[in-house]
Order: C-alpha cells, then sequence, then structure tokens
C-alpha cells in the first residue's frame, strides 16, 4: 500500500488540484450572468467580427448583438463547457505519470526489460555470449544505476504545477474561442437550411454537437497520442459526465424532462458513432501490439 501510495501520489494530486479548478470554473459560470463574461463574449464578437465582417455591439445586459447577422451573443454562446473539457485534456497531456519503481531484485523480473531483451536477441544471433555485458545490466538494474537507458521511463515535470494548469486553462481558452467562432459561423449558414427538415431548437444543437463533439475528440486523441482511441473514449465519457451526467446529479434535468430527454437523445446519437471509431481504432491497436 505504502509502495502504491509513493506511485500514485503525484496523478493523485494533480488530479484533486486540476479537479477543483474546473468545479470552480463551472460552478462560476453557472452563477455568472452574461455581464460576468465577457472574458469569453468580447473576444468571441471580435473574432466573429474578424473573420465574418459582423459587427457587433454590447447591450445593456451583457449580451452582444450583431444586426446585420441577426444574431446575439448571450451567456450559453460563451462556450465554457467546452474550455472546461478542454482544459480536462490539457491536464491529461501534461499530467504527472506515475512513478515506476526501479527494484528488481530477485525471481529475474530485470529480464522484463525491452533493452535487456534486445542485448539476449543480439547475442544468440551473434553466437557470441556477452556474459560481461549481460551481469552489468543485470548489476544495473538490482543496483538502481543512474544511467538513464537503464531505467524504465519517467515522466519528469518540466513545469511547475501552477505554470502547466495556467498554460492548461489558457489553451483551453483559445481552443473553445476557436471552436465557438466555427459554431456560430455554421449556425448562421447552416441552422436556416436544416430548419426545412428539423426544428429549430434540434437543428441548433445538431450543429452545435457536430462541432463540439469531434474537436474534443481530436483533441483529447492528440492529447493520448500513443492511444488515440483511448482518447476519443476519454472524450465522450468526459463530456457525457458533464452535459449528461451532472444536470441528473444536481437535479436540473428534472426541470424541463422532456427537454433534457431530447439533448440526450441527440448527444447519443451524435456520441455513439465516435465512441464506436474510438472503440474500433483501440482493438486495432491492441491486436497489433498482440501479434494477432
Amino acid at each position: 500500500m505504502v509502495e502504491w501510495w509513493q506511485r500514485r501520489r503525484a496523478p493523485l494530486a494533480w488530479w484533486a488540484l486540476a479537479g477543483s479548478v474546473a468545479v470552480a470554473l463551472k460552478m462560476q459560470f453557472s452563477a455568472a450572468a452574461a455581464s460576468d463574461l465577457q472574458w469569453m463574449l468580447h473576444p468571441l464578437a471580435l473574432l466573429l467580427n474578424a473573420i465574418s465582417g459582423w459587427g457587433f455591439e454590447r447591450v445593456a445586459r451583457g449580451d452582444w448583438q450583431s444586426l446585420g447577422a441577426g444574431l446575439v451573443l448571450v451567456k450559453a454562446c460563451a462556450g465554457v463547457n467546452f474550455m472546461l473539457l478542454s482544459f480536462l485534456a490539457w491536464c491529461w497531456l501534461w499530467r504527472p505519470r506515475a512513478h515506476v519503481g526501479v527494484t528488481l531484485r530477485g525471481h529475474g523480473a530485470w529480464t522484463a526489460n525491452p533493452i535487456f531483451k534486445t542485448v539476449r536477441a543480439m547475442d544468440g544471433a551473434a553466437g557470441a555470449p556477452m556474459d560481461g555485458f549481460m551481469a552489468f545490466l543485470k548489476m544495473g538494474f538490482a543496483g538502481r544505476v543512474t544511467c538513464p537507458l537503464l531505467r524504465p521511463r519517467i515522466a519528469r515535470p518540466w513545469a511547475p504545477w501552477p505554470l502547466r494548469l495556467g498554460a492548461a486553462l489558457g489553451c483551453a481558452w483559445l481552443a473553445a474561442l476557436g471552436v465557438n467562432a466555427l459554431r456560430i459561423v455554421l449556425i448562421v449558414r447552416c441552422q436556416p437550411a436544416l430548419e426545412h427538415w428539423l426544428a429549430p431548437d434540434d437543428a441548433h444543437r445538431m450543429i452545435g454537437l457536430l462541432t463540439y463533439l469531434p474537436a474534443l475528440c481530436l483533441q483529447w486523441s492528440l492529447a493520448e497520442r500513443a492511444a488515440p482511441g483511448r482518447g476519443i473514449l476519454l472524450a465522450g465519457g468526459a463530456y457525457a459526465v458533464l452535459m449528461l451526467g451532472l444536470p441528473l446529479a444536481s437535479g436540473g434535468a428534472a426541470a424541463d424532462l422532456r427537454h433534457f430527454a431530447a439533448h440526450v437523445a441527440w448527444v447519443l446519437a451524435v456520441l455513439a458513432p465516435l465512441l464506436g471509431f474510438g472503440f474500433w481504432r483501440r482493438n486495432c491497436r491492441t491486436r497489433r501490439f498482440s501479434g494477432s
């Protein structure tokens, strides 16, 4: 138990700190009015004006209105939920890894190291035993030598944790700004056409899901480059917890069950193919490494 805690205390402390920041951000957004979210709405209005030419003016409540586009940026347009999920993805990318111990005395456990296996294969192929070098390797692993090639990979933090968390927040803010601007442009351009087949609320929701979810899956898969399928599954799970599980746990879903049921149906309809693709990528990687 002590060894487990020594190996896991850094990741557990990291996620406790990152989770506290995420919860504080969510609580601030839930209680905020549009006038309190100018750090998202004002840059969003400026970005939309730059890429589309729509002029925005701030109204009394803190919203931003464009008469030319027939658009009003309200609190729900801030994209804070996406920023929160993006922040967790950056935290996943820059997380401290569990310390892997190298106490390999006894039972020949040192033979599982890939360097030992490579040397053993070279030994057999050459037909000339390298007993001295093999003994050095064995003593090195048993004695915890300092050569980095003879140790398992241990991720060292490249920056103090507050700096990493600040960088994660900044990168998440930029990602939310860009993806949210894309979503709003698609709404203005595509929603009128979709309303021939869908209700306005459903068309609006579909465009948002088709923008946010693929963007999140892409970011999480890049954060988990060694196993992108796992990253997609993590993105889908995080989105489901935040957007479906949290309203159920807090009782917010009970306020309008019909609206929440429609939201669940749309989320599952868009999320299911992405999760299927994530499982497929994960299984492909598993089969490739197992040699089957």
